[in-house]
């Protein structure tokens, strides 16, 4: 059976580039955390990475609170717990934004693109948001979201 949805038409079936199945918030953690650490090859579905922002967002709210009740609230205080899961997730984060930069067919120097003050960070979320290409691309197979 098939891990991609698709379609008949003329002259076979045609792939729509979605997995058949969307990866679930425990298993895309897993997937970046285990699987692809620091990764920076093949493709990541949009699901994978999006359910691992949320998962980073989830993550520094306690993490925020538990470094100004034991640091203190100021800006200029220390946030220790902070700057640890900054360290921790650097390297899959990035590896899963190259991936899903992949994904739609671009390279991942794209995400230099950063660097330009609004205008890169609107046109990187433009870029994330994107679906995938529906077929192998430079960059691998399309991403079958199973661990």
């Amino acid at each position: 059976m098939s891990h991609f949805a698709s379609m008949e038409v003329e002259g076979g079936p045609q792939y729509t580039g979605r997995p058949a199945e969307m990866i679930g918030f425990v298993d895309a953690v897993n997937k970046a955390l285990i699987h692809n650490y620091a990764n920076f090859n093949g493709r990541a579905s949009r699901s994978e990475y999006w359910w691992w922002v949320l998962a980073i967002f989830a993550i520094s709210i306690p993490v925020s609170f538990l470094d100004g009740m034991i640091f203190g609230w100021g800006l200029e205080d220390p946030t220790w717990f902070g700057n640890i899961l900054t360290v921790a997730v650097f390297l899959p984060g990035l590896g899963l934004c190259f991936r899903r930069l992949h994904d739609t067919g671009r390279s991942g120097w794209w995400t230099w693109i950063l660097l330009i003050p609004c205008v890169g960070f609107i046109v990187m979320i433009v870029f994330l948001a994107t679906d995938g290409q529906p077929h192998p691309n430079d960059y691998g197979e399309v991403p079958t979201n199973t661990l």
